[in-house]
């Protein structure tokens, strides 16, 4: 049941993330730092919700993220998206990989940790 919970709180991140992000015209490499910054917000939702997240719902919260990028970056543009730029659209991607990769490190961090203390206890 905590996983679901999880779930839907990335979701509801994602979505709200998308809609703030939205409201910002980001040019340069700045989108690809803000898409890897939602995207870590999004995961770090997910793992602190779920504790630790199966691999399910890290592939539903980084599609969440991918795709909430992709909601924001219609919104910037003024629904128009050939006007996004490279950058723009790697964004995207980007923001769904760090999802990935942030839980992940989250659950390899867990269990160096609950190795550590079972080394400590001995």
């Amino acid at each position: 049941m905590r996983t679901l919970f999880a779930v839907a709180a990335a979701l509801a991140v994602a979505a709200l993330g998308g809609a703030i992000l939205g409201e910002y015209t980001l040019g340069g490499l700045v989108p690809l730092g803000a898409g890897a910054l939602y995207g870590v917000v999004v995961a770090e939702v997910l793992v602190w919700v779920g504790r630790r997240p199966p691999a399910w719902a890290m592939g539903v919260a980084a599609a969440a993220a991918a795709v909430g990028a992709a909601w924001s970056l219609w919104i910037s543009t003024g629904h128009h998206l050939s006007y996004a730029s490279g950058a723009q659209w790697a964004a995207v991607g980007v923001a769904g990989l760090a999802v990935g990769g942030w839980a992940g490190t989250a659950e390899w961090a867990a269990e160096r940790s609950a190795r550590s203390a079972r080394e400590r206890r001995r």
